[in-house]
């Protein structure tokens, strides 16, 4: 009896350390507007997979991507393939179903060598604005899209210089922004009235 007692004692307290583990790496990913509507074009420019024509955008949509270190240490993480890396803005519109991600797919190759880290201490924030007007489609016409950013990150220890969690998926909160289709060119027309006094000219061919 006192042999299973004990072992339960061990793995309730395998589970706690585990928790305080966990507990010690909390990040929050937080995502806000700057543009809060966009306008769009009034042709499509491709159809979605589903069949649903694509607007390509025409104003900035710029927002604004903050990562907070809620946990009790400091926490390295790889700019790679996420909104803080300074390669540009790639596909973080996977999990929307409003926005959909236009431009260029920029593949993430993991290798040997570490790239750009940034390290952010415990209780601090570290943030970036993003433009995803130039690389963004929308299946909304009018009204308002949802839209979340998504991405793997890797989290990395600075004293052994290697990977201690990768592909880890981090989701924003979902916010909302208006959008407004582009105007349809009109051209005006006036009645002219024709002058009696007014005669086209006259050619003889000879």
């Amino acid at each position: 009896m006192n042999a299973f007692f004990s072992l339960l004692f061990a793995f309730a307290s395998a589970v706690c350390c585990l928790k305080v583990a966990a507990a010690e790496y909390l990040l929050k990913h937080d995502l806000t507007l700057i543009d809060t509507s966009v306008s769009i074009e009034r042709i499509p420019t491709t159809v979605h997979a589903s069949g649903k024509p694509l607007y390509r955008l025409l104003s900035d949509l710029r927002v604004r991507y903050s990562i907070a270190n809620s946990g009790s240490v400091s926490l390295c993480l790889l700019k790679e393939g996420t909104p803080l890396s300074e390669d540009g803005y790639n596909d973080f519109l996977k999990t929307s179903k409003d926005l959909y991600y236009g431009g260029v797919i920029a593949e993430v190759v993991r290798n040997s060598s570490i790239g750009d880290t940034i390290c952010i201490p415990a209780g601090e924030t570290s943030s970036v604005e993003l433009n995803l007007g130039p690389n963004s489609l929308t299946v909304v016409t009018s009204g308002s899209a949802k839209f979340a950013l998504s991405f793997l990150s890797s989290v990395y220890n600075s004293s052994t210089e290697a990977l201690e969690e990768s592909d880890i998926l981090a989701v924003t909160n979902e916010v909302t922004v208006g959008v407004v289709q582009e105007p349809k060119l009109g051209i005006e027309r006036k009645n002219i009235p024709l002058s009696t006094s007014t005669q086209l000219p006259r050619y003889d061919i000879t």
